[in-house]
């Protein structure tokens, strides 16, 4: 999985002999360590899969140009959030573009 092959996860899990909760996290912790592309886009894959809104607004409060993509499925449990992330994007893009006028 660390090289970008998100298909071995499935698996891996099968195999996988304790609590399916455990290894999840211990695959997306082994996952936020190696910081490749391709590992990022494992991790992305993973936590929509799985639907863990949790990681999904932390990685989105870490990259706010993300919020596009996952807004509707975050905004019914955490849409304060939300809003907030929306808030800091569009001020960061407005902010941005003044820069090139």
């Amino acid at each position: 999985m660390l090289d970008g092959d998100y298909e071995y996860y499935a698996e891996l899990e099968a195999l996988s002999e304790g609590n399916k909760e455990d290894f999840y996290r211990s695959i997306l912790a082994e996952l936020k360590l190696s910081d490749t592309w391709s590992t990022c886009e494992v991790y992305l894959q993973l936590i929509s899969d799985k639907n863990d809104l949790a990681e999904i607004l932390a990685y989105v409060q870490a990259n706010p140009s993300a919020i596009e993509e996952y807004a509707a499925r975050l905004s019914g449990v955490y849409q304060t959030e939300v809003e907030q992330i929306y808030s800091q994007y569009i001020y960061e893009t407005a902010a941005a573009g003044a820069i090139f006028q």
